[in-house]
């Protein structure tokens, strides 16, 4: 870890003495303002006996200055991105799932289930699809796309790869579904 760039102790006493800290002032602030009514609505409350953190329903915020020019630079350099295909390719360049680990005293679950359960997570969430319904359809992950195949195999377009991928299927060597989005499936012939 790069305690510096974090800017927090090496030595875990002084780490979990400054959290303990700052979490029992973040408290007590909480509490003050819960006490005093100056905690933007939130309330502590009971529902079905047990106590309950009530938080207001928040306006909409007017879209900030810059956010349609960046929309639009997006969509101008990149089309349309799925958001999966984002999630992956951040993970493909830093490898940011790496970073999560499990709670247990071991991880029971293959490394790349983990990681593709970490990448379904705020997809299912970013795209209001939901978690279940993401696991119930099992359509992510199973072939790649064909930006990640560009990427692999060091082409820089993906209608390169279309191309190879049409040649492969004419020389016999792949079977290939119809069409040419996410959903098109490949297979070797054996």
């Amino acid at each position: 870890m790069h305690y510096a760039a974090i800017r927090q102790p090496t030595d875990p006493e002084a780490f979990i003495t400054d959290l303990k800290r700052r979490m029992t002032e973040a408290l007590d602030r909480l509490s003050g303002a819960l006490a005093d009514g100056s905690a933007g609505g939130v309330k502590v409350t009971n529902r079905h006996g047990e106590p309950w953190i009530k938080v207001p329903k928040l306006e909409r915020l007017d879209e900030s200055t810059g956010l349609q020019a960046l929309k639009d630079e997006v969509i101008r350099r990149w089309g349309v991105l799925d958001l999966l295909d984002v999630l992956k390719n951040a993970d493909f360049l830093t490898s940011f799932t790496d970073e999560f680990a499990s709670v247990a005293a071991y991880e029971r679950i293959d490394r790349a289930v983990l990681q593709r359960r970490l990448l379904l997570a705020p997809f299912a969430l970013g795209t209001n699809m939901g978690i279940r319904d993401i696991v119930a359809t099992a359509e992510h992950g199973e072939t790649p796309s064909m930006r990640e195949i560009a990427r692999s195999v060091g082409l820089s377009s993906t209608g390169s790869v279309a191309y190879q991928l049409d040649q492969m299927a004419q020389l016999g060597a792949i079977d290939h579904g119809p069409g040419r989005g996410p959903g098109r499936s490949i297979a070797l012939r054996g």
